[in-house]
């Protein structure tokens, strides 16, 4: 009679997630304003009867369509990330794009309510993306009718690995 020894794989890893606040970025964010409209990125405490995750958001201060926020992330593996953002509207919110290494991630935002407000996480889209690090950009791209200025607001960044580092053996 012989004996046969079964193992079992411990089952595939949990995906990974990489969440940062987005005011954790500002000290190392880059503003370029085209149009020379001279943007500015900063930490913005709790405001306005919104309480943000750290207590603070990234607000941007876009002047003219074109302005832009570039800011760095770190990814710990290659892989199919899933992109979301916690984002904030208000009554001088533009709407803006997400770009990641120059490439646009999912749709327009609509950044004006006639108060202001944080969003839930919403999904912004999936991307390709190596170890290492990456460009999150923040563009204005417009603004609607209603809208008195081209800021923006970013309370958290999230990347989630969609399968897991197993399924991928």
């Amino acid at each position: 009679m012989g004996v046969v020894l079964l193992t079992r794989d411990s089952g595939p890893a949990e995906p990974r997630v990489v969440t940062v606040e987005a005011e954790s970025l500002v000290d190392g964010a880059t503003v370029e304003s085209p149009k020379k409209s001279k943007a500015t990125v900063e930490v913005q405490p709790n405001c306005c009867a919104v309480t943000w995750s750290g207590d603070n958001q990234l607000f941007f201060q876009g002047l003219a369509i074109g302005d832009r926020v570039m800011m760095t992330v770190q990814i710990p593996a290659d892989g199919t990330w899933r992109f979301a953002a916690v984002r904030t509207t208000a009554p001088d919110y533009a709407n803006t794009v997400f770009t990641i290494d120059g490439t646009q991630v999912g749709g327009t935002f609509l950044g004006f309510t006639p108060e202001v407000r944080r969003t839930e996480l919403l999904d912004v889209g999936t991307v390709r993306l190596t170890r290492g690090a990456h460009q999150v950009t923040l563009l204005v791209v417009g603004k609607t009718q209603g809208t008195i200025g081209y800021f923006a607001g970013v309370d958290l960044l999230r990347f989630s690995e969609v399968g897991s580092p197993a399924a991928a053996r």
